[in-house]
């Protein structure tokens, strides 16, 4: 008799019950949300990572070639993830002169490369052909200052001038890039104290204003390192106390963060292994910098948006075999879940192509977080709910779906077997489930079919029943109608 009772116990025992709350939104997202970047080496042919990891400062030892913005594979990736943010940045941002006059290379010394109105109008080109909108970084580092280390703008007014009359495509801007690490990637004198980075704002501000582009800016686009946040930031300046002094005058507050550093960063205080991408301390250690970023903002710059403005699995270039791998994708949508919950408007993932962290490779074909990215594009949509769990393993986030007809939830399954369970009180939805072959494999499944092409994505099964079987390692995305009226609802 008991043993009896044991087996109708176990046939209804569950691993999880999600419970989805549906009373009242927590956010509302930029549509934008999940974006990503060219660096801009890539674009002017420039320093940048290499399968051998050596590196000058915080940047490669080699320059790449000039990245072709015309291929028809790069186009059309790039449009599928549309609309998005295109953010052309990265410590070569801090290094460009800008040649609006004509195509040729000069430049000053102090420079390492040159942005010219050819390249640039390629650069309007593909903004047009993919339906992004530019986010750009502007140079006010060590190159860009005097004799005297004081900030000359001459080069960058004349850039400003020149877009004020082009007036093709719409632009946000940003000023430097992780400008309290200048120390870091051009040496100890370089660096600007906080009241220095304030006043170069707010002068950016006024010429954008006095050329009449109508364009929010960003910044500081300050580093957060895993572990230890911005490094030695009790030293050489911090973004904590740079919010009061800026206040409202910052449109929108940009931060950059790596969970892990890989193979080429020459200091490293969480170097990438194997078990990283789903380890529960290192999944969860964003939530300690953007609540913290999310208080000072509400505190100095309630009007602000808080952007995190480059993100990938790991710094400098990402890790070989892992970062281009299906485990980076787990860690990929958790982060997307974690920081639309956190007051994100957008979060861009760099790299679009190139290294080993990119959303493609560098032929264009997609790697796994192209692919989990398209399926959130595809089903999570600007208004973020929240869904509990009662497993630590399963990770559950709720949004309403893009077109805000249905209830959209990702499961992330990051134990290393099935689990079953159940959402409570929907018992039967659409489900699209993401898994690799192997966690260290390109190759990916959704509902146990190999993605040949985006039209995969687009196929649906149904779930029917209460029991809901979630895959070891995997990402699931379910759907269903909104009867409760809270997506038509504003925040």
């Amino acid at each position: 008799m008991i043993a009896n009772l044991f087996i109708v116990f176990n046939a209804f025992a569950k691993d999880f019950v999600i419970t989805p709350k549906t009373e009242k939104l927590i956010n509302i997202t930029d549509e934008k949300f999940l974006s990503f970047g060219l660096d801009t080496a890539q674009i002017v042919g420039s320093y940048w990572w290499d399968k051998e990891g050596k590196m000058i400062g915080g940047r490669g030892k080699n320059k790449v070639s000039p990245l072709d913005l015309t291929k028809r594979i790069l186009l059309k990736h790039v449009s599928a993830l549309a609309p998005a943010y295109l953010r052309i940045g990265g410590s070569e941002a801090d290094a460009l002169y800008y040649n609006m006059k004509d195509n040729s290379d000069k430049r000053p010394k102090k420079y390492d490369s040159t942005l010219t109105k050819k390249r640039w109008k390629e650069i309007e080109s593909f903004i047009k052909n993919t339906n992004t909108e530019l986010f750009f970084t502007l140079n006010q580092g060590p190159s860009s200052w005097d004799s005297k280390g004081e900030w000359d703008t001459t080069n960058l007014r004349e850039f400003l001038k020149f877009l004020s009359n082009e007036g093709a495509i719409p632009y946000k801007f940003e000023l430097g890039n992780e400008v309290f690490a200048y120390w870091a990637i051009f040496g100890l004198s370089y660096q600007l104290s906080e009241e220095d980075y304030a006043k170069n704002f707010l002068e950016t501000k006024n010429l954008l204003k006095k050329n009449n582009l109508k364009a929010k800016l960003a910044g500081p686009a300050s580093a957060f390192w895993p572990i230890i946040g911005e490094p030695l930031g009790f030293i050489f300046n911090e973004m904590e106390d740079l919010f009061p002094i800026l206040k409202n005058d910052y449109d929108i507050i940009t931060w950059h963060y790596y969970p892990t550093q890989s193979f080429r960063c020459p200091v490293a205080i969480r170097r990438m292994n194997k078990e990283r991408l789903i380890d529960l301390d290192v999944l969860n250690e964003v939530k300690k910098w953007a609540k913290a970023l999310v208080k000072d903002k509400n505190k100095y710059s309630p009007k602000a948006e808080l952007w995190l403005g480059e993100t990938g699995s790991a710094q400098c270039g990402g890790e070989p075999k892992i970062s281009d791998q299906f485990i980076s994708s787990i860690w990929w949508i958790d982060q997307l879940g974690i920081l639309a919950k956190l007051d994100h408007k957008v979060v861009i993932r760099h790299n679009l192509i190139g290294a080993d962290y990119a959303l493609l490779n560098q032929d264009g074909t997609p790697r796994p977080d192209y692919y989990a990215s398209y399926l959130w594009k595809m089903n999570m949509g600007t208004k973020v709910l929240s869904a509990e769990s009662t497993n630590k393993n399963i990770r559950s986030y709720l949004h309403c779906s893009p077109d805000e007809k249905y209830l959209s939830l990702v499961l992330i399954n990051i134990a290393n077997k099935e689990l079953q369970g159940q959402i409570k009180g929907i018992p039967v939805t659409s489900i699209k489930t993401m898994e690799g072959l192997d966690l260290y494999q390109q190759d990916v499944l959704v509902n146990n079919g190999k993605i040949q092409n985006l039209e995969n994505l687009k196929e649906v099964t149904w779930n029917k029943g209460d029991s809901l079987t979630l895959p070891k390692h995997s990402i699931s995305f379910l759907n269903w109608k909104d009867k409760s009226g809270i997506c038509k609802k504003k925040l």
